[in-house]
Order: structure tokens, then C-alpha cells, then sequence
């Protein structure tokens, strides 16, 4: 009877033991998929230079108390300063001679109302223009009107397609021109 004692107790005391073992795999198991979630979102997620892995408890190596001390210690304080308008285009110079083009919107009445619509404001672009030895700066005004009974719609000139070759660069048709023309055709060094 001894025997049979004894091999019971043993037998209780490893299903004790198994089902504890069980119940630390089963937690040892959901912070490895915890690490590998965040691991993932480390390779391939977003990139920048700051990384921040958040974690369900702090690692057990930084005590918790520690680390709100050296956060309470290093407070830093900043001097206020102000920043110059970012602005990487220069105006052009003021001594070229100027051409103005005025384009108006196509619709001179609210589809709204019907009534008529009244200039409230205009968009200036430039653009550098070559003829043949002569430069000068062709301005686009394109005028914005609105309905003024209803306030609801604004209209704005659209520009033809003609006058941006390069899309929103500043140089012109003529420009643009003279230069493939020199460069290709002439053989004429672009400095």
C-alpha cells in the first residue's frame, strides 16, 4: 500500500507540475507573439528616426521606480525663438521689362442665382520669356470672381496649356525653345 501511495502522490505532484508548466507556456507563448507583432511592425512598418516599441510592462532589467526618476530629473527647458517664412524662390528682378496677359474666367454668370459675377480677387504667376536677344518677364493675371448675391461660387481663369510647357517652372515657350534649339541644334554650350 506503501507503494501505491507513494506513486499517487508522485503521479499528482507531475500533473501539478505539468499543468503549471502549461499555464507558463501558455503566457510565454502570447509575449512571443506580443515580440514577434512588434518585430514586424519594426521591419516593415512605417520609418522614422524615432522608435517607439510599446510594451504591455516595462522589461524587467529597468525597474519601474527608476525609470520614473530619471524622467523626473531630466526636465529640459527650451528658449522661444521664431522662424523665418520658408520662401526658396526669389522674385524676379524688377528691371526686366514686363508684359502683362489678363485671363478671365469663361463664365461671367452664377449658375446658382444668375446673377452677375464680381471680381474679388486675382493670382499672380511669372514666368521668364526669351526672344531672340531679349528677355523679359511675362506676368499672368488671372483674375477670381464671385457671385455676389449668392457668395456661393468662385471662378478662377484657367491658364491655356500653351503658356506652361514645364508645368509650374518659370521658364516660357521661347525660352524653352532657345535653349533646345542652341543646345541640339546649334551645339552652342548650355554656360
Amino acid at each position: 500500500m506503501n507503494n501505491t501511495a507513494v506513486i499517487n502522490a508522485s503521479n499528482e505532484d507531475l500533473v501539478k507540475s505539468f499543468c503549471a508548466m502549461q499555464s507558463e507556456n501558455g503566457v510565454l507563448k502570447k509575449e512571443v507573439e506580443e515580440l514577434k507583432l512588434q518585430l514586424k511592425k519594426h521591419v516593415f512598418g512605417q520609418r522614422s528616426e524615432k522608435h517607439h516599441i510599446i510594451m504591455s510592462e516595462p522589461l524587467p532589467m529597468f525597474p519601474a521606480e527608476e525609470i520614473q526618476t530619471k524622467e523626473l530629473e531630466e526636465e529640459i527647458t527650451v528658449e522661444a525663438h521664431s522662424r523665418k517664412k520658408y520662401n526658396p524662390r526669389k522674385p524676379l528682378p524688377a528691371n526686366l521689362p514686363r508684359e502683362i496677359v489678363i485671363h478671365e474666367p469663361g463664365e461671367k454668370i452664377c449658375s446658382c442665382c444668375g446673377a452677375e459675377l464680381v471680381k474679388i480677387g486675382e493670382e499672380k504667376s511669372e514666368e521668364i520669356e526669351y526672344i531672340p536677344a531679349k528677355m523679359f518677364v511675362r506676368e499672368h493675371i488671372r483674375i477670381k470672381k464671385a457671385c455676389s448675391k449668392c457668395k456661393g461660387e468662385v471662378r478662377i481663369a484657367e491658364l491655356p496649356s500653351e503658356y506652361k510647357p514645364l508645368g509650374k517652372a518659370r521658364p516660357g515657350v521661347g525660352l524653352v525653345s532657345h535653349v533646345a534649339v542652341s543646345k541640339y541644334g546649334d551645339h552652342v554650350t548650355l554656360f
